[in-house]
């Protein structure tokens, strides 16, 4: 990774290869990955809400993914649903999930873990109100999914 020491530049630095989202390379407790290197750069540049929002409308789903992230772990307790929401029903795949699975289990309680890196607990009032609401959007899923496999046959 070069000198990077703007959000655009780290934004086009980072490449759409596949690389893996996870905080430390397979194996090694600590060697972080690129993609948490990047992480980190851009949590040292603190990038602006509209800087925020162009990345989350990249071409690039890691530069997508790193925003998602990002936004899961420094923004406010009482906007982060709002801000990953709108992500749900991208369907651009990443390695084996898509862009909105990524950003529902940012927001899954169960899965705090995040390959190695420990996201921030939400309040609970927001918590539970989130697992409602992420509830029905994958029961709303799993009934189209039924309707396009009812059509289907």
């Amino acid at each position: 990774m070069r000198q990077i020491n703007n959000v655009r530049d780290l934004a086009n630095d980072l490449t759409s290869d596949e690389i893996s989202n996870d905080a430390y390379i397979s194996g090694s407790n600590d060697t972080p990955t690129p993609f948490f290197c990047y992480f980190y750069r851009l949590a040292e540049l603190r990038p602006t809400k509209e800087q925020l929002t162009i990345m989350l409308k990249a071409n690039n789903v890691n530069v997508r993914c790193l925003a998602l992230l990002y936004l899961r772990t420094y923004a406010d307790p009482s906007l982060v649903y709002g801000c990953l929401c709108n992500s749900f029903k991208d369907n651009k795949l990443l390695t084996t999930v898509t862009i909105g699975e990524y950003a529902m289990r940012l927001l899954d309680e169960e899965q705090l873990n995040h390959g190695g890196f420990r996201l921030p607990r939400l309040p609970i009032k927001f918590q539970k109100a989130i697992d409602r609401r992420i509830a029905k959007i994958k029961a709303e899923r799993d009934q189209d999914f039924e309707r396009e496999r009812e059509r289907s046959r």
